[in-house]
This record gives structure tokens, C-alpha cells and sequence, in this order.
């Protein structure tokens, strides 16, 4: 359940983020993109954490579990769904621009064999495939490290679930200083 809780918060947020975008046109560069997906990431990680763990404690009295949980919870839960976010955002910020990217990867070399498989069973342009495409891959992602960081807390495998909060930083990291260079076609 903790698996499938961790992929319903990223397909939750990710749909907050694409609704809000389309509503209002929010994204139009990349780093809008993650801003939105932070921010999203922030309001779930703060109602996750108030109503299920904060409210709990004070009920049951646990005023010492509540000081150790707010840290925790407030620095490395609050910080996972942040990073994990960030990196959707990344991408749905990267489909914004889909057509300079796809014909970079063409210039490349590169046959998008995938692109042109979803492109045919969804009956929708090249364009709009690749750009699904990213977005779905940045959804996988975020998802795949989300269940892992559930899984190791699940179990109170308290450093595994930490050392997966820092390399998701690095690897947002990554991302954010590959972004530049991405964009000079």
C-alpha cells in the first residue's frame, strides 16, 4: 500500500500542476515549471504531515514523539516530496519546448523510436507524443524514487530512506545544471 500511496501523490501532484498550468498558463520556462511543482510538492507535504502524524501525536499525548516527528518530517519528508517534485517538474518543464528538443535528438541521431509508437497507437502528432512522452517519464521517476523512500521508511530503515532523500537532491541537481546546456541548441 505504501507503493501505491507513493504513486498516487506524484500522479496527484503532477495532475495539480498540468490542471493549474493549463487553467492559467503558468509555465513558460523551466524553472516555472519546477517553482510550480515545489509549491505543489509543499501544500501536500504540509496537510500530509499536520492531519495523519501531527494531529495524532497531540491526541494520543505524545508530545516528545511530536518534537523528533516535526523535524523529521518537516526536514526530510517535507524535502523528499520536494526533490521528488522538482524532478516531474523538470521534465513537464522540458515538454514545454518539445519541438527544439525533438529536433535536437533528430540532429543527434537519435530514432524516437517510442515517440513514434505512442505517436501511432494514440493517433496524436509526433509533437504531442514526445512531449507525453517526457512528462510521463519524469512521472515515472518521481514515482519509482518516491516508493523506494516509502518502502525504506515503512520498514524504519531510517539512513537508507535519507541517503535516497540526498541522492534524489544530486540527481535534481543534475538536472538543473544540464537544463542550461539543453537549451543551446
Amino acid at each position: 500500500t505504501f507503493i501505491i500511496f507513493a504513486m498516487m501523490e506524484e500522479i496527484f501532484k503532477q495532475w495539480l500542476i498540468r490542471f493549474a498550468d493549463k487553467k492559467w498558463l503558468l509555465v513558460k520556462t523551466v524553472n516555472d515549471s519546477i517553482k510550480l511543482s515545489i509549491a505543489a510538492a509543499l501544500g501536500f507535504s504540509f496537510a500530509e504531515n499536520v492531519y495523519p502524524y501531527f494531529i495524532a501525536l497531540i491526541k494520543m499525548g505524545e508530545f516528545r514523539g511530536l518534537i523528533g516527528a516535526y523535524f523529521f518530517r518537516s526536514l526530510f519528508t517535507a524535502g523528499a516530496h520536494i526533490f521528488f517534485s522538482g524532478i516531474f517538474g523538470y521534465y513537464y518543464g522540458m515538454s514545454k519546448f518539445v519541438a527544439d528538443f525533438r529536433d535536437q535528438d533528430r540532429l543527434q541521431g537519435k530514432k524516437l523510436y517510442l515517440t513514434r509508437i505512442i505517436s501511432r497507437i494514440f493517433q496524436i502528432p509526433q509533437d504531442l507524443a514526445f512531449r507525453e512522452q517526457k512528462i510521463l517519464y519524469g512521472l515515472v521517476v518521481a514515482m519509482g524514487l518516491h516508493a523506494i523512500y516509502n518502502t525504506f521508511l515503512q520498514f524504519n530503515w531510517i539512513i537508507p530512506s535519507l541517503i535516497i532523500v540526498l541522492i534524489v537532491f544530486a540527481y535534481l541537481m543534475i538536472l538543473l545544471k544540464r537544463k542550461s546546456g539543453e537549451l543551446n541548441l
